[in-house]
């Protein structure tokens, strides 16, 4: 038997109890049954077919570069190539490691086979505390084996690379200053013979004391005026390169921190709250009124507006680059040297012009001889200086330097980082049991058939006075 549903007014004001919907999901337990073990078999299945994936980590610490300025003739290409083997900054080697490249050799290198379905080995690299100087390499993949050794590889491969780009410039540069060295003691036997030449020639055993004072005054300020001509364009040259390295620096570093979305919690309460109040309203107003209509309204245009809500804000803060900053510093002091070795020189131009009129009466051959002196002992000089340069880069050879040490290595890792079985499966079971409830009490609701007594109790507030139950037709007395 069928009725049309009652009039709100006639049902019971009383607020249904927790036993109310207890005995709504007892009565379709069949309902609640089903649908609980369907979602939950789903939830299950979903969670054993998903994919494992493992996850290991390796650290390296990175020696920080030394920020001083060494300062440096660079019209001399051994001092640029000296320069050049200083190491990467922490920046330049995590873009290394994260280059497409790179990535790509470490993969052939690693000869992992392929295994089909499966996640290959993916890396992330980042710096923990950019002040520590720590690069943080973590590897996800679905074998643990194939993570550990593309890993190791990749460690291995950077180490490797970065030690044979320095062994390459200082055997560049070892080769460059035999070869100058070569230079210079030829130049110093040339000179040598020079000087014995001349003195033969003009029979010259030794200049008067007061002529060799006059003569090795004026070489001492030919020579001293060279050298400041050279020492200002050495600066110069420094300046200009400290420029170029200025430009390249970022004025500032950009730090992405990530913090919750405090806006999408209270628009969730406020959703909690509106549907609350709709639950209450709905029992004096039709869903068809005006009230539940704008109440729907609102929750409707509140859950669009938390669709669109991040759980999370990232924001973005500039910190300056302190690298810059000191060769900004520096910049200034090499210019104010810039400026101070102009004056040296035009202060070493004016006596050298002062003392011609004196060196006028030497005779040539007196200046003559002091030159061909001065550039023996130049000669000298500069081949001893490369002898000892060339020693110390024989030395810095066999010295292995570092530029990365590995602080941790990856781990075989014993479980899966996601899925996480058990939660899933929990999860699954609290969903399924929401979904059955849900589904029991919807089912109850939609029913609009009296079964019992108490239905009738329930919707007519009156009391029953009979009860005719269902006699099936074989029992005794039909």
């Amino acid at each position: 038997m069928s009725y049309p549903p009652v009039p709100e007014q006639m049902i019971s004001g009383s607020e249904p109890t927790i036993r109310d919907y207890l005995n709504i999901i007892r009565r379709r337990k069949a309902v609640f049954a089903q649908v609980f073990v369907v979602m939950l078999a789903v939830g299950v299945l979903v969670t054993l077919l998903a994919k494992p994936v493992f996850q290991t980590e390796a650290k390296l610490v990175i020696p920080p570069a030394p920020t001083t300025i060494t300062m440096q003739d660079a019209a001399n290409p051994m001092n640029v190539l000296l320069a050049s083997t200083a190491q990467d900054n922490l920046p330049t080697q995590i873009q290394v490691l994260q280059s497409r490249e790179f990535l790509d050799d470490v993969a052939k290198a690693s000869k992992l086979p392929p295994r089909p379905g499966i996640m290959e080995p993916q890396a992330h690299v980042e710096a923990i505390d950019p002040a520590a100087n720590v690069i943080l390499i973590t590897t996800q993949g679905g074998n643990p084996q194939d993570i550990v050794t593309f890993t190791t590889t990749m460690v291995r491969e950077h180490l490797k690379r970065a030690r044979g780009d320095i062994g390459e410039k200082l055997d560049s540069l070892t080769a460059f200053v035999s070869d100058q060295k070569a230079r210079s003691q030829r130049q110093l036997v040339i000179s040598e013979e020079k000087l014995l030449q001349f003195n033969k020639v003009h029979h010259v055993i030794q200049l008067k004391t007061e002529q060799d004072a006059r003569a090795r005054e004026f070489v001492d300020l030919e020579a001293t005026a060279r050298e400041t001509q050279s020492n200002l364009a050495s600066l110069d040259a420094q300046v200009r390169d400290l420029q170029g390295r200025v430009s390249k620096e970022l004025p500032e570093y950009a730090q992405k921190n990530t913090r919750e979305n405090t806006l999408l919690a209270k628009l969730q309460e406020q959703l909690a709250e509106l549907q609350m109040k709709r639950q209450d309203l709905s029992k004096q107003y039709k869903p068809a009124s005006g009230v539940m209509k704008s109440l729907d309204d609102q929750i409707a245009g509140l859950t669009e507006r938390i669709k669109h809500e991040p759980p999370e804000i990232t924001t973005v803060i500039h910190i300056p680059n302190p690298r810059r900053s000191e060769l900004q510093v520096k910049l200034a002091e090499l210019e104010a040297n810039l400026e101070g070795a102009r004056a040296a020189h035009n202060a070493a131009q004016a006596r050298l012009e002062a003392r011609k009129s004196v060196v006028d009466s030497v005779e040539p051959y007196e200046i003559q001889q002091q030159r061909l002196q001065r550039e023996r002992d130049q000669a000298q000089e500069a081949y001893l200086s490369l002898s000892r340069q060339l020693r110390d880069l024989e030395i810095r050879q066999r010295a292995t330097p570092t530029l990365a040490r590995v602080i941790e290595w990856p781990m075989l890792p014993s479980a899966p980082v996601r899925p996480n079985k058990a939660a899933n499966i929990a999860l699954a079971a609290i969903l399924a049991l929401c979904l059955a409830a849900g589904m029991a009490l919807l089912q109850d609701f939609l029913d609009d058939r009296v079964n019992s007594p108490e239905d009738i109790e329930r919707v007519s507030a009156l009391p029953t006075l009979g009860h005719v139950p269902l006699i099936e037709g074989n029992q005794p007395g039909w």
